[in-house]
């Protein structure tokens, strides 16, 4: 009886390592959802959809500096993964990204590690002719 216990137990501790591993693998993905609002008050914008001057003025942090043209989402990812690690020193990969054309800007946001990982995540706005970042916010 004891061994079939400790049989269950290592099955299970199995299956919980595979599936963070897998939630945990490092690339991008394009987003799925139409909006992205990364606070429940009044003050939020929905970040797909936001003027280049609201995403402006809703940035916590003035970015200097542009990176060319960025002509698609794995370029912006690679530029949004420089910038959150020169700024918030941390890795949010997978990273989502969506194309906001009313700003003519690409929106990037991290993920958390896992499903059990309490915390916010960075968002950028990327403009797409200049590289020019200007956003930079992170959630709680």
């Amino acid at each position: 009886m004891k061994k079939a216990i400790w049989i269950g137990l290592g099955i299970l501790l199995t299956i919980v390592i595979v599936i963070v591993a897998v939630t945990s693998t490092r690339n991008y993905r394009i987003a799925i959802a139409d909006s992205y609002i990364p606070y429940a008050d009044t003050d939020a914008i929905d970040l797909y959809n936001a003027s280049r001057e609201e995403l402006i003025e809703f940035s916590f942090v003035q970015y200097s500096g542009t990176f060319g043209k960025v002509e698609n989402a794995k370029e912006a990812v690679q530029i949004a993964e420089k910038v959150i690690q020169e700024v918030y020193e941390n890795d949010e990969s997978p990273y989502v990204v969506k194309f906001n054309e009313t700003a003519n800007a690409w929106i990037v946001h991290g993920t958390l590690p896992s499903i059990f990982h309490l915390g916010g995540v960075a968002s950028i706005a990327i403009d797409q002719e200049t590289g020019g970042v200007l956003m930079v916010i992170h959630t709680k």
